[in-house]
């Protein structure tokens, strides 16, 4: 089965990356498994799934244990509420850690994998059970100790490359996978890109061929993502983030993040194996103690039949000692007969209380002195009939077994999870976010995480930025696609910068917002001083406008939509507007629907009744507002 290596682990870290800021609102265990339900505002619920080799978000419904387990128990105890700051990869290690505002989880995706909760400065909390190794021990109250390390194949120069592989006896594509945790199919791969022979031996290369391998390893981890399932015989076979030569010609199904299709291809693979195992696991004890208990009775059968044959062979011999006890017993009595047992060559031991005799005829035999040979052979034999009878009856218990187990598990095999809606397709479904009414697409940040990213990794140099003139603002891109926004734009995106910003809250109605280009904006702080996360320098002129702080609300015919009022105005003909106040925003929200629905026709007033009052409360700046008409 294939594995998540080194190098799909960090391609699945880097996606990840957008769980930062969400809060871990419940933790479920299940088969080896640590579910996290996270929850990222305006996006909803996500579940991450960790351990047991897996380590991605998944897109289906699972059915959780009615009674949580004991380490379920304690991570709900410390995580729940705690808020995702850091996933990383431990260097080239197939080990990711998790790191909240008080906490660390850390994820083991090697062997049977393991999952740890230490506290910040990495002491074990809890962990499922003790496990030991030679260089290292993992044990509640100690501190959690990495594994022995590998060779970060990204790391590394030719010469000293060229040095650690000349040691080894190993074939190439053996040192690939093991000594640098590229596993098996990027092994391969590295060895087709760098034109060798993967089964040649490590001591044979000479150093452009190291050089070569390093040049091809580096490549890899530049590949840009486009993940795939590869299938063999209609049946998934493995995956990949991106193009593989090695699977080339084999039929493959492409998928939008490499978490999608790490998901899909264990749940096709893996989950179902799982399932049927878990419903065939009680099942399968029955199974193997009812074969016990026939093979069991078939010696027994088969040892009293040999018995009874044994005692008819030696029938004279048999009869005469019986005679022989019987006659030193009336004159001697029981007691004197057992000291001289030596008289008797064939016996071995006597059992006064059932009057019985252990002779050595071939092998040990118990003989009732106060029955025939014929009556004692008679003995046996209805022992094994006894035997055989049994066994019928344990064949037939087997038999129903076997065919329980065939019905559950052709029934599991067809009843995977469900299948839940996917997550948002566009990037820019993460942040806050409007169309202005000229059509340019607005993306705000929700908190300091989401800050950082929107300016790191969604600005482009022809966009603009927007920020509050005051502490406790976002920033706000307008998206240009190398257009010029006009005066529309501008005002709305200043509109909206300022509703989100803490002016809102402390309940004033004007403030300022000005807007710069991305090359004003820096993480540069000036000497002495430091910039926070979330935060950046504007350096250069600033454009500057006063925005009343108001927000509208309308419906769509789909959705309830919110934003700028002139934004909102162009997409929904019927809207409600709201500003500063004090009203919470569950009471607000319900107003806000409540008024909607009063406008609108009935075909959409049904649907906008099946909106979640979450669905509105969410847009509500700082929990809280009034509804101005």
């Amino acid at each position: 089965m294939p594995e998540l290596s080194s190098l799909d682990i960090k391609f699945l870290v880097g996606e990840l990356q957008d769980l930062l800021g969400g809060k871990i609102r419940k933790v479920y265990q299940r088969d080896g498994e640590v579910h996290l339900i996270i929850y990222m505002a305006g996006q909803g619920s996500r579940t991450l799934v960790i351990g047991s080799g897996k380590f991605f978000l998944t897109n289906y419904k699972y059915e959780y244990p009615q009674k949580p387990l004991r380490f379920c128990m304690v991570l709900r105890k410390y995580l729940t509420g705690q808020r995702i700051e850091k996933i990383i990869q431990h260097d080239f290690e197939r080990v990711v850690i998790i790191k909240t505002g008080d906490y660390q989880i850390i994820v083991e995706l090697f062997g049977k994998g393991e999952v740890i909760l230490t506290d910040a400065q990495g002491k074990i909390i809890d962990l499922p059970s003790v496990r030991k190794w030679k260089h290292r021990t993992l044990k509640k109250g100690e501190c959690y100790s990495m594994p022995p390390p590998a060779l970060n194949p990204f790391k590394l120069d030719a010469d000293f490359l060229h040095g650690q592989i000349r040691e080894s006896g190993k074939q190439v594509v053996a040192f690939l996978a093991r000594e640098l945790s590229m596993g098996g199919k990027y092994a391969e791969e590295v060895c087709l890109m760098s034109k060798l022979e993967k089964t040649k031996k490590c001591t044979e290369l000479e150093k452009n061929e190291v050089e070569r391998i390093l040049k091809a390893v580096k490549k890899l981890s530049r590949q840009k993502i486009s993940p795939y399932i590869v299938y063999e015989n209609g049946k998934p076979l493995d995956f990949a983030p991106f193009g593989l030569m090695i699977y080339k010609g084999n039929e493959n199904k492409k998928f939008g993040t490499f978490s999608e299709t790490c998901d899909e291809f264990f749940i096709t693979r893996t989950d179902a194996g799982s399932k049927k195992d878990i419903v065939k696991e009680p099942l399968k004890h029955r199974e193997m103690q009812q074969e016990k208990t026939i093979k069991n009775l078939e010696e027994k059968q088969k040892e009293a039949e040999e018995t009874a044959e044994l005692m008819y062979n030696q029938y004279m011999v048999l009869d005469n000692l019986i005679k022989e006890i019987q006659k030193d017993v009336e004159l001697s009595g029981w007691i004197n007969v057992r000291k001289n047992l030596k008289k008797y060559k064939i016996i071995e031991s006597m059992d006064l209380k059932n009057k019985s005799v252990c002779v050595n005829i071939g092998k040990q035999v118990v003989v009732e002195l106060g029955k025939s040979i014929p009556e004692n052979v008679e003995t046996y034999y209805n022992k094994a009939k006894e035997c055989k009878r049994k066994i019928r009856g344990a064949i037939e218990a087997l038999e129903r077994t076997r065919k329980e187990m065939e019905k559950k598990v052709k029934d599991v095999a067809v009843k995977l999870p469900e299948k839940k809606e996917t997550g948002p397709k566009k990037w820019f479904e993460k942040f806050r976010w409007f169309e202005s009414s000229e059509g340019f697409l607005c993306v705000g940040g929700r908190d300091a995480t989401t800050n950082e990213i929107l300016i790191k990794k969604h600005t482009d140099k022809d966009d603009i930025v927007f920020h509050a003139d005051i502490t406790g603002s976002p920033f706000v891109v307008v998206k240009t696609k190398g257009k010029k926004p006009g005066k529309k734009t501008i005002e709305e995106t200043a509109q909206f910068t300022g509703s989100y910003s803490r002016a809102w809250s402390a309940g004033v109605g004007i403030v300022d917002v000005y807007w710069v280009t991305p090359e004003q904006v820096s993480k540069k702080a000036p000497s002495g001083e430091y910039i926070s996360k979330g935060a950046f320098m504007i350096y250069g002129k600033k454009n500057r406008l006063k925005p009343e702080l108001r927000l509208a609300f309308g419906f769509d015919g789909e959705n309830v939509i919110s934003g700028p009022i002139e934004s909102v105005r162009k997409r929904c003909p019927k809207f409600v507007i709201t500003g500063p106040g004090d009203m919470k925003s569950k009471q607000l929200a319900e107003k806000i629907k409540g008024r909607l629905m009063s406008m609108l026709k009935d075909k959409d007033r049904e649907k906008l009744k099946q909106i979640n009052i979450f669905d509105i409360q969410k847009f509500i700046p700082s929990g809280k507002g009034r509804l101005e008409r």
